[in-house]
């Protein structure tokens, strides 16, 4: 029998993203168990899989992919905070366990969903990749347009469900369109982002949202430095010694990480003038209660 602890409807977000990474740890160890079956990544044929040089045993790319843990730490951070904070807090994002559940779930996944690829160097371990990815993106692109314009949870989940379904397509996820359609979902997020603060009626805005903008910030200065750190970690870069066990590539996922933490500071500090929300009729949205 689980301890009263585990059991107690407060930690669910933690249960939740525990068992994500459960599930995705799992498979990576039966897969590696199985000798990674599948045909090798493109990036093998052409000789640069993010510098470091493919080792023999289960993890071809050792510091790319233990640097990994820092995405699974992260998630379980978000998941323990946001059920401590609730008790505490007022803010619309943890009003209810959906949307920081599903933040701290997306945010851990990407260190399986990631590791398939580091640590198999396959195919359809790039897929995984990328799909990991989109889960992240869409969670904040979506997530931002309940709160501008007062999305039900259904609706918000009808949006995130459906985007991953068309993406995990094997002609969209397998082919060259994964990391394209993630960076055009990423720019969507951008655009949603600079509607923060503007008041309502802007673009057809149901309800002005307000945020601490400097957790935003701190994410993109994060990001900039993780950004600068890829650049120069493919083959021939600056960063790049194939055979070293310190990676460019590693540091670049521990910083982006980290910037992706920040961000629930950043989404749980959403507040609302709550008698806006009540002449708009969208109580019931997630931007309804002003922090205390």
């Amino acid at each position: 029998m689980l301890p009263s602890r585990w059991s107690d409807p407060a930690i669910s977000e933690l249960r939740a993203t525990i068992l994500v990474l459960a599930i995705g740890t799992g498979l990576c160890v039966v897969l590696a168990a199985m000798g990674w079956p599948g045909a090798p990544n493109h990036c093998l044929l052409e000789g640069d899989c993010y510098c470091e040089a493919p080792r023999p045993g289960p993890i071809a790319q050792p510091a790319n992919t233990w640097s990994l843990l820092g995405f699974g730490i992260a998630g379980i951070w978000v998941a323990w905070r946001s059920g401590r904070d609730r008790a505490s807090a007022r803010s619309p994002f943890l009003r209810g366990r959906l949307y920081p559940g599903l933040y701290a779930s997306a945010l851990a996944f990407m260190g399986p969903g990631a590791a398939l690829f580091h640590a198999s160097l396959t195919d359809w371990g790039g897929a995984v990749d990328v799909l990991s990815m989109l889960g992240w993106v869409c969670f904040l692109l979506y997530y931002n347009l309940t709160s501008l314009y007062g999305w039900s949870q259904s609706r918000f989940l009808t949006a995130y469900v459906a985007t991953i379904a068309i993406a995990i397509t094997p002609r969209l996820l397998f082919g060259p369109a994964g990391v394209p359609l993630f960076a055009l979902l990423l720019l969507a997020w951008f655009a949603t982002e600079a509607l923060i603060g503007r008041p309502a009626g802007t673009l057809g805005i149901r309800q002005p949202v307000e945020r601490r903008r400097r957790y935003f910030w701190a994410f993109i200065a994060i990001n900039l430095l993780a950004l600068f750190t890829w650049t120069g970690s493919h083959a021939g870069g600056w960063l790049c010694d194939p055979s070293s066990l310190l990676q460019g590539h590693a540091l670049w996922h521990v910083l982006n990480a980290a910037a992706a933490a920040l961000l629930y500071p950043y989404l749980r500090s959403e507040r609302i003038d709550p008698e806006h929300a009540a002449q708009q009729g969208v109580a019931d949205g997630p931007a309804t209660a002003r922090l205390n």
